[in-house]
């Protein structure tokens, strides 16, 4: 997927390049034109202000601990590819043009709703099958979503973007992306030595005899597992377990 959304990408900057040479190629990919340096960067603000508040609301409701675990594969695929996807779909193709305003952003609320319910917050698929999982981080992040594809088609069909180029879109679904991959990232290796610090503490922690007969306290110092077992130590914790608490979040 991520090779085919690089192909698709590559088709669009053909398309808009077709387009500057004022010779656009009949049945292009739509948005496929300029946008001015503005239009990006109010595009791209209005994503990360999307993703400031989400992360606020997720700590406020208590939920931010229920985030799902990501690959680095399909972190490149949500940064490089399913923003060209997902945004030539519905901020291109289900963009109803030339019915008037209040037809067209009646058609982007309800892609919205289809952009928002398909992503697997409120239901999952899995070996199992097909269930559903409402709760509070379900509605949550889908109403998260549902604004952000709003916030898209604004960037595509606003004033200051007077081409309806994609670029914008194209960008700002990608900076919100990186955003929310950064915070995983950042949160699961803050985790993570939070609890090595716990082992250490833990392993430091109490009291031992010292020469003398007398107990003593252990003073609270850094943890070094020498030779192999600081290698056994360093593959459990990256595993992202700890004295069976089960992986981190």
């Amino acid at each position: 997927m991520t090779a085919a959304g690089i192909y698709v990408g590559t088709l669009w900057l053909g398309d808009r390049r077709a387009a500057r040479a004022e010779t656009p190629n009949q049945g292009g990919l739509p948005g496929a034109t300029d946008a001015p340096q503005r239009a990006v960067i109010i595009a791209v603000t209005g994503a990360l202000a999307i993703l400031t508040v989400e992360t606020w609301g997720e700590a406020a409701l208590g939920i931010a601990g229920e985030q799902s675990r990501m690959t680095w594969l399909f972190a490149l695929y949500s940064v490089v590819a399913a923003p060209i996807i997902e945004e030539l779909i519905f901020r291109g193709w289900l963009v109803v043009e030339n019915r008037g305003r209040a037809v067209t952003w009646a058609a982007a609320v309800g892609a919205s709703v289809i952009f928002a319910v398909l992503h697997p917050f409120l239901w999952r698929w899995d070996d199992a099958g097909f269930a559903l999982t409402p709760g509070a981080k379900g509605w949550f992040s889908t109403g998260v979503v549902f604004a952000t594809s709003l916030w898209l088609y604004s960037a595509r069909l606003a004033a200051w973007n007077p081409q309806r180029s994609l670029l914008p879109c194209f960008v700002a679904h990608a900076a919100k992306n990186a955003g929310v991959i950064v915070g995983k990232t950042h949160g699961r290796v803050h985790g993570r030595a939070l609890v090595a610090g716990c082992v250490a503490a833990t392993k430091h922690s109490g009291h031992e005899k010292g020469r003398t007969g007398k107990m003593r306290p252990w003073r609270v110092t850094r943890y070094r597992p020498a030779g192999r077992r600081w290698v056994k130590e360093l593959r459990r914790l990256l595993r992202g377990r700890c004295r069976g608490r089960g992986p981190l979040r």
